[in-house]
């Protein structure tokens, strides 16, 4: 079974095209080598706002959205990942209501 940083790395290869059409900025970073702190976090940059998506090898996840002039992040998802959980489907949604944001 493909891990979940690698499967959202996978998603990132696939939709990096429309995304940085959609964003003024889009970065991956990637540390898998730490079992427990590894992750892979995808920021994203627009005008108004400022976005990561983190998956961690372990299997959590959190969406922190910083949107110009607030205080503190809105956090869209912050939690354990269900096994089998399709990885491709929630990073979907999550740019789409970054989008929104923006």
């Amino acid at each position: 079974m493909i891990s979940f940083p690698q499967q959202v790395e996978d998603w990132y290869r696939k939709n990096a095209d429309s995304l940085l059409q959609r964003f003024a900025k889009v970065v991956v970073r990637s540390n898998q080598r730490d079992p427990l702190r590894g992750a892979v976090i995808i920021e994203i940059e627009h005008a108004s706002l400022v976005a990561t998506m983190t998956v961690w090898n372990k299997g959590d996840i959190e969406v922190a959205v910083l949107t110009k002039g607030a205080a503190s992040p809105l956090y869209l998802d912050d939690r354990m990942l269900e096994a089998g959980e399709d990885i491709a489907f929630l990073l979907d949604g999550y740019t789409r209501k970054i989008a929104a944001l923006a």
